[in-house]
């Protein structure tokens, strides 16, 4: 059995050599188990973040977002970052403005003119 991960972007070449090659990666695979065993008894897979937070360096929160609107940032603030996350100016004045008539996201009504479909207020 062949495992190609993100098959989708994987060329017939590229899964033919894969193919071809498969018994002697999983010999290589097989021989450097205990190297592999190794480098995760000494944690290789922790980030620099990680490192660096273990070993003592000061750790700073940055606690204010300008992405958001308050009211989608208020649930991961509560249930993650026990609220010390404070909103930006630009994003507490964020006003919808929607045009009258329309929905927020601009209408998906269309209208069939002469054989060719035209998006609803382009007519």
């Amino acid at each position: 059995m062949l495992h190609s991960n993100k098959a989708g972007q994987v060329s017939k070449t590229e899964t033919l050599v894969q193919k071809v090659l498969s018994w002697s990666v999983y010999d290589i695979l097989k021989r450097n188990r205990p190297s592999i065993e190794i480098a995760k008894e000494a944690k290789y897979g922790r980030s620099l973040f990680e490192r660096l937070s273990e070993i003592g360096y000061y750790k700073h929160l940055l606690n204010v977002q300008y992405r958001m609107h308050p009211s989608i940032s208020q649930f991961p603030n509560e249930k993650f970052y026990d609220k010390k996350i404070i909103d930006g100016p630009n994003v507490k004045e964020y006003h919808c403005t929607y045009l009258p008539g329309r929905t927020a996201f601009g209408s998906l009504d269309m209208k069939k003119l002469s054989g060719k479909v035209i998006p609803y207020g382009m007519i």
